[in-house]
C-alpha cells in the first residue's frame, strides 16, 4: 500500500498481434509501455512458442519480495495510429482528403530509402512502418480531411447537388477544389521551391528555405492557393516544411530505448547533413489522400464524368 515501498507493473501477451509487452503503473497503455517485442521469424521469435501456454509463473527475481496479482484479463490494443493502421494485418486503415504536395525527386527518394533503412536495422525497425517511398512528399497546404469537408460543402450548392442520398460524394468535393485550383496549377512547371536540410528524428524530416527569397516564395505561393481555392491551409509553418517518412505503431518509452532513439537520430542526421545538399521542390499537384500516408495525384484517381444529357 506504500507507494514509496511497492510498484506496479503490467505483462501482457497478444495472440492475434503476436506481440509481447510489458509497462508500468495500473493498467496497459501506450504511453506507459516500457518493452515491447514482435514475435516475427526474421528476428528469431516465432508465434508458436506462445500458441500453447497454458501456465504463468511469476517471480521476483534475485530479491525476495511480496508479490500480489491485481487483475488478469484479455489484453487490450496499446498501438498508437488505432483508427489509422490496423495492426493485425500490418496496414492502413483507409482516410481521405485533399492537399497540395510536393513530390521528392529520384536522388532525394534514394537518401530516404537509406535513411529507412537505418530505422529498419535498428532495434526500433519492428515498432514503425515505412511511408511507400513514391509517396513521400512536402504536404504543404492542407485543404480538406473528413472533419473539414462540411467547409467546402457551405461554400457550394453545387456538391450536395451532385451527391446521391444523406451523403456528400468526395469525388464531388475533390473536383470542386481542383476546378477552384486550375488557374494556380497552370504555373506549376515554374513554381519552385529550393529547400536545405534543417533537422530529423525517427520518424520526419523538417526542411528550410534555402534563403529570404525561397521563403518569399512559400510564403506567396501558400497565401495564392488560400485565396483560389477559399479554405485556409490546415498545416503551420513547421508542419508544411516536414515530411513522414515512417510512422510509429507500438510506443516503448524508457531509458534504454530512449538512448537507442538518440543514437538512430544522430546517425540520421549525419548522413542527410552530408547528403541532403538543396533540393528544388516543383511541379505542386493535388493530392488525393488514400490513407494517412499514401496519395494519388487527382489526374490519376478521377476521370471526370460526363454531365447526363
Amino acid at each position: 500500500s506504500n507507494p514509496e515501498k511497492s510498484r506496479t507493473y503490467w505483462f501482457l501477451y497478444d495472440r492475434v498481434l503476436s506481440v509481447a509487452a510489458m509497462g508500468v503503473q495500473g493498467a496497459p497503455q501506450a504511453d506507459v509501455c516500457r518493452l515491447l517485442c514482435r514475435f516475427r521469424d526474421s528476428l528469431g521469435f516465432r508465434a508458436e512458442v506462445c500458441e500453447q501456454v497454458r501456465y504463468v509463473i511469476l517471480s521476483s527475481g534475485k530479491r525476495p519480495v511480496s508479490l500480489r496479482v491485481v487483475h488478469i484479463g484479455a489484453p487490450p490494443d496499446i498501438s498508437i495510429p488505432r483508427y489509422q493502421f490496423d495492426p493485425v494485418t500490418w496496414e492502413e486503415l483507409p482516410w481521405q482528403g485533399c492537399s497540395c504536395v510536393f513530390q521528392l525527386d529520384e536522388r532525394h527518394i534514394e537518401l530516404m530509402k537509406r535513411v529507412g533503412a537505418l530505422l529498419s536495422a535498428s532495434p526500433l525497425g519492428p515498432l514503425y512502418q515505412l511511408v511507400p517511398a513514391g509517396c513521400l512528399s512536402l504536404n504543404a497546404v492542407r485543404l480538406l480531411d473528413p472533419f473539414r469537408r462540411p467547409e467546402l460543402i457551405g461554400q457550394s450548392q453545387s456538391i450536395v447537388t451532385e451527391s446521391s442520398g444523406e451523403d456528400v460524394n468526395w469525388r464531388a468535393c475533390y473536383e470542386e477544389v481542383n476546378r477552384r485550383l486550375e488557374p494556380i496549377f497552370h504555373s506549376a512547371p515554374w513554381t519552385y521551391w529550393p529547400m536545405r536540410f534543417d533537422r530529423a528524428d525517427c520518424t520526419s524530416v523538417t526542411l528550410t528555405p534555402a534563403g529570404p527569397g525561397a521563403q518569399e516564395c512559400v510564403t506567396s505561393w501558400v497565401k495564392a492557393v488560400e485565396e483560389a481555392c477559399g479554405l485556409r491551409n490546415a498545416a503551420t509553418p513547421r508542419e508544411m516544411l516536414t515530411f513522414s517518412f515512417a510512422f510509429e505503431v507500438f510506443p516503448v518509452e524508457g531509458e534504454n530505448v530512449a538512448q537507442v532513439r538518440r543514437d538512430l537520430v544522430r546517425e540520421i542526421k549525419g548522413l542527410l547533413e552530408k547528403e541532403w545538399g538543396v533540393m528544388d521542390f516543383r511541379c505542386p499537384t493535388l493530392a488525393l489522400w488514400q490513407t494517412k500516408t499514401t496519395w494519388l495525384p487527382f489526374e490519376a484517381s478521377y476521370v471526370p464524368v460526363a454531365p447526363t444529357p
